[in-house]
This record gives structure tokens, sequence and C-alpha cells, in this order.
């Protein structure tokens, strides 16, 4: 057969007008998924797996157009109508038709598209943040007190808060502070007052844990810093197994109590790193307890290659790996070949979870510290799609964009970075200096200095003065 004939053939057996047919209609069909499957927090998963199945169709409904025919005596094999005769005209009426009004769809949903994306961009940015951020709760999870201190199971009063945050950063509602503010607040007297003051928090979440065999006894009480008062005392029991469930049980019990809006997708999330080994588990808790040095990253890191013998699918043991060989390479000498380890330790334990927020703060570092600017960009903002309110992301964002030479955007990020955390550090002073805002870059400076006392930055004050001839 040669090609015209084959090409004729295709539009007798309306295959050409089938395929275009289903094409416009599984479009509408993905387009309105996209819209509706959102709205009921449904998890990112089903929206491709329709779009995988709509593919798998087009083949199908290639192969179905070019085998069978719908005729006057019903469905029937192509073959078997004489190929004198002219196809269906009433099949090739209707494909018509349906590519008419499928069309007349799209053009609707490409205008109602349009105007909803114009709206949103013509929100003023910090106004949309202010929107977002409104309700978000400034909680801190202080490191737990061991009841009975025993050097085998204090390690548990660090990472049990741990991963209570590693929860609670999938909240939307809540301005969670990560594990690197509290862990000075280890095995202190907690004041609430000046604690809540020093990380500029609304709640204190604090308390203590007894571990006898296999059980562990923990007491936690959620506390209101600006009041003083006890907003809910709780008291926990649960075998070492099921310590993962902290999580969830924790995250559940401060929503209900401060009645805040808890999405299905923010709870899958939470559950999604569950360990299949309990001695894993441990060799992974255990390994979070070590300190951010030389020797306490090499003893995680012995912890964290047993976890992962024993379970290899627990992404969270990846990305603490990823962490500690990278901070080896920056601060251990050990060089650019430990960097990309740690960059595979990342990428693998997104392979395992593509929400883990840790793992994309690993690689969004080790991107800038390589120049892959945009990558880096990318993968901070999918940290912001899973939770606009972390102020970490936005000062990283803002770093990087002055870093690229878009101080304007730096500016905004870091702005939003400080309305959410008071107490974080940024460079936006360094942004305001290349736009020659001296007096908003000198207040900049003054309030850091204030905080941490940066000889560099008393010397980027001094800077401004002689740029402004105050000297």
């Amino acid at each position: 057969m040669t090609i015209k004939k084959y090409i004729n053939e295709l539009k007798r057996r309306n295959v050409f007008k089938a395929s275009i047919a289903y094409l416009v209609v599984a479009w509408i069909i993905a387009e309105v998924a996209s819209i509706v499957l959102p709205a009921f927090d449904a998890p990112p998963y089903l929206l491709k797996t329709l779009l995988f199945i709509l593919g798998i169709g087009f083949f199908i409904l290639i192969i179905f157009s070019w085998t069978y025919d719908l005729t006057e005596d019903g469905l029937k094999k192509t073959k078997s109508i004489k190929s004198e005769n002219p196809i269906n005209k009433q099949t090739s009426n209707r494909l018509s038709k349906v590519i008419i009004i499928g069309l007349s769809l799209v053009i609707v949903l490409l205008l109602i598209n349009q105007f909803i994306t114009k709206k949103d961009n013509d929100l003023p940015k910090k106004d949309h943040l202010v929107e977002t951020v409104v309700s978000a709760k400034k909680i801190a999870v202080l490191p737990f007190l061991n009841t009975k201190s025993d050097e085998s199971t204090d390690y548990l009063g660090f990472a049990l808060a741990d991963q209570i945050i590693g929860g609670l950063v999938y909240v939307n509602a809540i301005n969670i502070r990560p594990s690197s503010y509290i862990r000075k607040y280890e095995k202190t007297t907690i004041n609430t007052v000046i604690i809540g003051k020093e990380l500029d928090v609304e709640y204190l979440l604090l308390g203590n844990y007894l571990m006898e065999g296999d059980v562990i006894r923990l007491n936690i009480e959620l506390v209101n810093t600006g009041t003083i008062s006890i907003v809910f005392r709780e008291s926990l029991q649960l075998s070492f197994q099921s310590a993962f469930e902290l999580q969830d049980i924790v995250s559940k019990k401060i929503i209900d109590k401060l009645k805040l809006h808890f999405a299905p997708k923010e709870q899958n999330r939470i559950q999604r790193n569950i360990p299949s080994n309990t001695l894993a588990y441990e060799y992974y808790l255990r390994s979070l307890s070590f300190h951010a040095t030389t020797e306490g990253s090499n003893l995680a890191i012995e912890m964290l290659k047993k976890s992962i013998e024993l379970d290899s699918t627990f992404a969270p043991s990846f990305t603490e790996l990823g962490l500690r060989t990278h901070y080896l390479a920056n601060f251990g000498l050990k060089g650019a070949e430990e960097q990309k380890k740690a960059e595979s330790y990342y990428l693998k334990a997104l392979s395992l979870n593509d929400e883990l927020l840790s793992a994309y703060y690993g690689l969004s570092t080790i991107y800038t510290e390589t120049g892959r600017t945009i990558k880096s960009v990318e993968t901070i903002k999918k940290i912001l799609d899973i939770n606009p309110n972390d102020s970490k992301a936005h000062k990283s964002l803002g770093y990087i964009y002055r870093y690229a030479g878009l101080i304007e955007e730096s500016i905004e990020e870091m702005k939003n970075a400080e309305y959410l955390d008071n107490t974080i550090t940024t460079t936006i002073g360094i942004a305001y200096i290349a736009t020659g805002e001296y007096e908003e870059a000198f207040k900049s400076f003054e309030k850091s200095t204030k905080k941490d006392q940066s000889t560099l930055e008393i010397s980027f004050q001094g800077t401004i003065k002689y740029r402004q001839r105050k000297m």
C-alpha cells in the first residue's frame, strides 16, 4: 500500500477525526480535573494517573478506529466492509460535531483560565503573602527532658522534638521553627517568656519523657507565651516501634486545640515517612542527636549507614546522610567528591518521597554553592509550593536572587522571610546598598547587630555612612 493510499484509508476509517475528537475531549477532562481535584485536596498522584490513562487510551482508540466501524447494522470489523463503499457518514458527522463542541469548550476554558491568571497576577505580592500568613500560628517545639537521665535514652529528647517539627512543617496554618533553632535549649531551664521572645513564637510545645523497656511515656504541654497559660496538657504512651506516629498524633492535637485548618493533603505528607524496620528507625533517631561537628557528623554517618542497611526505603535517613556528608565536604576537608555524594543522597531521598522538604533544602544549598542558580531557585520554589509560610525558604530565595543580580526580587523575598520570622537574619541590607537605599540598609544592619553583633555588618554600617558622606 502506497503512502497516499494509506492516508486515504486512514481518512476512510475516520482514524484522523476520531484521534482529534479524543485529544480535544481528553484535554477538557485533564483541564477540569486539574481544577477540581486540588479543590477536594486530592493527592497529586490522582491527576498523574488520570493523564497516564488518557495517554494509553489514545493508542487504544487508534487501533479501535482502524479495526472497527460503526455502521447502520452495528459495530463491524472494517475489513468486512467493501472498500469501494464509503465509510459510514453518520459516524463521520458525529465525530465532526464532537470536535466542534469540544473546541468550543476548549476556548471557553482557556478564557476562564486567562481571566483567573490575570486576576491572580493583579494581586500585590505582599498582600498575597499576608493573606496566606495571617492565620499561621508561630510555634516552637523544645527538646524534651528525660525524666530519668540515661545515656542510652537521652538522645530521644532532641530526636523526638525533631520528628514532631518534621510533621508540623507540612501544616500551612503553622509557622514552625526549625530544629536548628531549638537545639541550644537541650537540658536547660525553660523560661517560656524569654524563649518565646528569642524565637518570636506565640506557642511553645515542651515536656518530658520516660523510656521503660519498649514503651515511651511522653508528657507534653502547649504553652501560650503571651498569656503564660497552658493551652493543653497531654500524656501519651506508645511503643518504641510506633514512635514515628508522634508526628501525626501531636500535629492533630495542636491543630485541634488551636482550631486550625488541616487539609488532607497536609496529613498525607506527614504520614509518607514510615519506617519498615524498628532498629533502622532507632539508628536514624540516634544520628539526629549528634551535633554538627566533624566528629559528630562522622558518628551520625555510621548510624545512618546502619539504618539504610536495614531499611533502604526510609527517605529521611538518606536526607540526614546527605546533610552530614555535605557538612564534611564543607568543614571536614573532604572536598567536592563528598559534595557529589551528598547530592546523590538528597536525590535518592526525593526518589522515595518527592515532598520531603529537608531534602529540597539540602539540594538547593548544593545547587547554590556550585553555581546552578536556576536549579536552586526551582528547588526552593518547590518548598514554597508545599509550605508558603517557610521563612527559611524565603530567605534562601532572597539570597539566591541577590547572588543572581535580581535585587528587587531579593529584597521582596527577604522582607517575606522577616515578616514570617522576626528573629531571622537576612542579607537585605546588602541588597538595599545595591539599590542606593542607604537609610533602609543602615536600619537593617542596626537591627542585625543588636541580635548578633557581627563585625562584618558593623563594617557595612561604616560603608553606608561613608557613602552618605556622614563620616
